[in-house]
């Protein structure tokens, strides 16, 4: 059992340096024996059989990366508890074996390692092993060195991973300092490295006579005539790497909150201003760039599976509302009826565009993996909302029924029923559970007065006749349950989350970042409003000159 990864590392090799593509030979893909009775293993749960027939596959890191991706779906469909767990259990025993293997070809040699990664498999449909981890969420294996070193290489583009931000965003600002080497190119480490090497050949040529020059020109030919970028080309590396798009993205964001702001609170004309044009503008370039990357599908999965892959992202789904929100703000904006119905629905839309702020430090070590804490914590806080509203309506319910009677008023309803028993949770409480603080001049005695609550129920005295002691206990208890019980369980659940976010922190950040450097990597160089000019210019090359679209070089060979 111990040889299977030297035999996987030489497949690898052999298929690399075969005449062809490994993707061109797809008749004797279909007819693989191996992989057929892996499957077949795997789904039968057959574990022996399945280890075996792995060991025959000629693809090993995406067959074991295949195999955890389907039982890690299996087990979410099975009902049985021990079942799905083992299934689980044998779902990691496989991504263990895919980085098993991986990590010896990286050992071996980097940049094949690398190329691995991204290579498309005739095998499994054509996919690379980097979309097989990210499917089945393997976590571990996206946090080997080798494939963080593959998508930092695919996040600086042809920067080199070496230079330091500042001088990137000096750069930026200042790019033709780009022409004077503050900024260091893949391609200048490359040459660089290439004379280091002739220069070391020639030392020891003066011993050993020209065989090793010979040896080292056929080793890698295709580098010996790399020449330095021309002037266009770094100007164009540098604003097309996905790191300068991003920041830029960045600056553009913060300038769009900034005038959002300052149209909704200073300048919402009857007609519309310069100002509020320009943000209209703005928000139809992001409203553009939306539908770029819902149709934008470089793996071929459809534009189905695409849908449901762009709509299952949390950060999509803000997308989506915050366009939805804008387009029929501005609609009932226009509209003097409904003109200040769509200024609110705006200001609700501000909201929805702050919150997607916090998407761009997904990419920070330190704030990613705080964002993903929010993330979870809110999905633990919606499901304890259901049991908090449980005790808050049956509080208010009892107390709004005691004190008055027959109030026909929804919103005095819903505020003596709803609203106060939830405010008193944060400390709000209440002066009309006690007689000591009735006072007739706050109330209305018939409810007419839609400024003032009903007065409670008098007696001839004209003071409360609800029974004093049963209100106040009543209170007693439902401060005791919600405000002790129920928020100290709400703290031990973020704690839970907390811990289990913390303990996982590194791996969890390097897996969510793959998808925003993707995103970045396929986004037109121009930040908002400018991008537009970029969706013209997709626009005529895809769908009025029916070109075809550019294949990504970094995220498939």
């Amino acid at each position: 059992m111990q040889h299977f990864p030297q035999r996987f590392l030489e497949l690898s090799k052999h298929q690399w340096d075969s005449g062809g593509p490994l993707s061109e030979d797809k008749v004797e893909a279909q007819r693989d024996p191996g992989t057929h009775l892996f499957l077949w293993a795997v789904v039968q749960s057959n574990k022996e059989l399945a280890e075996i027939s792995w060991e025959q596959c000629r693809d090993g890191i995406c067959a074991a990366l295949a195999a955890s991706k389907i039982l890690k779906s299996m087990a979410e469909e099975i009902c049985d508890a021990d079942e799905a767990e083992a299934m689980e259990e044998l779902a990691d025993h496989y991504e263990k074996h895919a980085i098993g293997v991986f990590s010896i070809c990286h050992n071996s040699d980097e940049e094949r390692a690398q190329k691995l990664l991204v290579r498309s498999s005739p095998f499994w449909g054509k996919t690379t092993c980097l979309r097989l981890a990210l499917e089945a969420n393997d976590k571990s294996f996206v946090a080997q060195s080798g494939v963080q070193a593959l998508l930092t290489q695919i996040w600086c583009g042809e920067l080199s991973v070496d230079n330091p931000v500042w001088r990137v965003m000096v750069c930026m600002v200042f790019f033709p300092l780009i022409y004077t080497g503050f900024l260091v190119f893949r391609r200048d480490e490359v040459i660089h490295r290439e004379n280091e090497k002739k220069e070391e050949i020639k030392t020891i040529e003066t011993v050993t006579g020209s065989t090793i020059r010979t040896n080292s020109c056929a080793f890698d030919p295709g580098q010996e005539h790399l020449k330095p970028l021309s002037s266009w080309s770094r100007l164009v590396c540098l604003f097309s790497s996905p790191q300068v798009k991003f920041y830029w993205n960045i600056v553009s964001y913060f300038a769009f909150l900034f005038l959002f702001a300052v149209v909704l609170m200073i300048d919402f004309q009857d007609m519309p201003s310069g100002g509020e044009v320009l943000l209209y503008i703005w928000l139809i370039s992001l409203v553009f760039e939306e539908i770029r990357q819902l149709f934008h599908d470089p793996d071929g999965f459809g534009f189905r599976k695409k849908a449901k892959m762009y709509i299952h992202d949390l950060w999509n789904i803000l997308d989506v509302l915050s366009a939805l929100l804008f387009i029929i703000g501005l609609a009932f904006r226009l509209t003097s009826e409904l003109f200040y119905a769509g200024k609110i629905l705006l200001c609700i839309d501000f909201v929805v565009f702050c919150l997607r702020l916090m998407a761009i430090f997904t990419i920070s070590r330190t704030l990613g993996p705080k964002i993903i804490i929010v993330r979870r914590m809110m999905t633990d806080l919606f499901f304890f909302m259901f049991l908090l509203s449980i005790w808050v309506v049956a509080y208010g319910v009892a107390k709004q029924g005691i004190l008055i009677h027959n109030d026909n008023r929804l919103d005095w309803i819903v505020r003596g029923a709803v609203y106060e028993p939830y405010l008193i949770i944060f400390g709000d409480f209440p002066s009309n559970i006690d007689n000591t603080a009735f006072d007739i001049d706050s109330c209305t005695m018939n409810g007419t007065d839609p400024l003032k609550p009903k007065c409670p129920v008098l007696n001839e005295n004209q003071t409360p006749a609800f029974p004093e002691w049963l209100t106040i206990i009543m209170l007693c208890i439902y401060l005791l349950f919600a405000n002790i019980l129920l928020l100290n369980l709400l703290i031990a659940i973020f704690n839970f989350t907390f811990q289990q976010v913390q303990d996982n922190t590194d791996r969890i950040w390097k897996f969510q970042r793959y998808e925003l450097i993707k995103e970045y990597h396929s986004r037109p160089a121009a930040p908002p409003p400018f991008i537009i000019l970029g969706h013209l210019y997709l626009f005529i090359r895809h769908v009025v000159l029916c070109k075809p679209p550019d294949r990504s070089k970094e995220f498939s060979e």
